[in-house]
């Protein structure tokens, strides 16, 4: 599956994400949802998980408005925004989906 239909299924499935973007192992943008700032997001994530102790594959950082989570798996990355007081575990789980749907491409070439 390609990363733009991965994010697809990821906002048709997911109540509480916003927005999203796939980041590649390089930083760049694979993909974004509709309205999102892609690279924005992406600098977020890269920032949030250079932060983090090594090994730690996810961050989340809860703000009045609502959560960003950061995902890494690999070399690639998932950050998503969502609205106020998200289910994290419900979350953790769309982004590492969305990572592993949007993976399978690239694996299957």
């Amino acid at each position: 599956m390609d990363a733009a239909a991965a994010l697809a299924e990821l906002m048709a499935l997911s109540s509480e994400i916003r927005r999203a973007a796939i980041v590649d192992e390089a930083g760049a943008v694979v993909g974004a949802t509709a309205g999102a700032d892609g690279e924005g997001l992406a600098q977020a994530a890269a920032e949030l998980l250079a932060a983090a102790p090594a090994g730690v594959t996810y961050v989340e950082v809860g703000l009045a408005t609502g959560s960003v989570f950061a995902v890494r798996d690999g070399g690639r990355s998932a950050v998503a925004t969502t609205s106020p007081e998200p289910a994290s575990a419900l979350v953790l789980h769309d982004l590492r989906t969305l990572l592993r749907h949007a993976g399978a491409e690239s694996a299957d070439a």
